[in-house]
């Protein structure tokens, strides 16, 4: 599953940011898309654990669905967080290069 996790978080930050930024996004993200894999599972678990009781087991399909959207969120924000940055100190370069 780390694999995985570490894979696609090099592909999309491959896919969005500058070389040199790539495997410090690569690392944020997939430690976060990991971490969130199982937070998602625990928090699901416990709420619809305290709802259904044990009928919730019945739904396991559910729960790994729910586990991977909660990777991506993890991994996404992670990214989006790096991009914006990026285009941060991009922006103040350009603008910083245009006032001298």
């Amino acid at each position: 599953i780390a694999f995985i996790f570490i894979g696609s978080s090099y592909f999309f930050a491959n896919r969005m940011l500058p070389p040199k930024l790539v495997m410090k996004a690569t690392g944020w993200m997939a430690g976060i898309a990991f971490v969130s894999y199982y937070a998602t599972q625990v928090i699901v678990g416990v709420i619809g654990g305290l709802m259904m009781g044990e009928a919730f087991l019945n739904y396991m399909p559910l729960i790994i669905v729910l586990s991977l959207a909660g990777s991506v969120a993890g991994g996404w924000l992670v990214l989006r967080g790096f991009v914006r940055r990026h285009r941060l100190s991009k922006a103040q370069k350009e603008a910083q290069a245009e006032a001298f």
